[in-house]
């Protein structure tokens, strides 16, 4: 809700060609707000627990290679230590590796057949009960179960 404020505020401000001052202090007013912070720290852990989860289960998987696994697992803190730092190039090296990352997983990818692309189908569908098979299995759970709620007499 306060990023839709946000918004709304920095419009009406710039809509209404306030001074710098009016946009800088409605961007302040709406950013200070305890649950933007608090959602701001959220989906900045979200971010890089993700980016390295992804690292791990492209590497367990033998999806990539191992440096490709590495760049795209440390791209996504370069590019957090750039942002706090205000260091530009470093953030451009943080990009730049997770473009490289994200490669190795398209490559990864284009190799796979159509066949390996999906996982198989899961077989044949199981068999509904029926009376007969529950008469012929009376001490399968599942089926005493159907049994009791099926095939009760009143």
């Amino acid at each position: 809700m306060s990023g839709v404020v946000l918004i709304d505020n920095v419009g009406a401000a710039v809509s209404a060609r306030a001074p710098h001052n009016a946009v800088v202090a409605a961007v302040n007013a709406a950013t200070n707000e305890t649950a933007v912070v608090i959602l701001g720290i959220i989906f900045v852990a979200g971010h890089l627990r993700g980016r390295v989860v992804l690292a791990i289960a492209l590497r367990r998987g033998r999806s990539v290679a191992r440096a490709g696994a590495i760049v795209l697992g440390i791209s996504q803190s370069l590019h957090l230590a750039a942002a706090v730092s205000g260091n530009d190039a470093l953030d451009l090296v943080g990009w730049g590796l997770i473009a490289v990352g994200i490669g190795f997983a398209s490559y990864a990818i284009l190799r796979l057949s159509n066949d390996e692309w999906d996982i198989p189908p899961l077989g044949p569908r199981p068999s509904v009960a029926t009376k007969d098979t529950c008469d012929a299995n009376p001490g399968a759970r599942t089926h005493g179960l159907v049994r009791s709620r099926l095939f009760s007499s009143p």
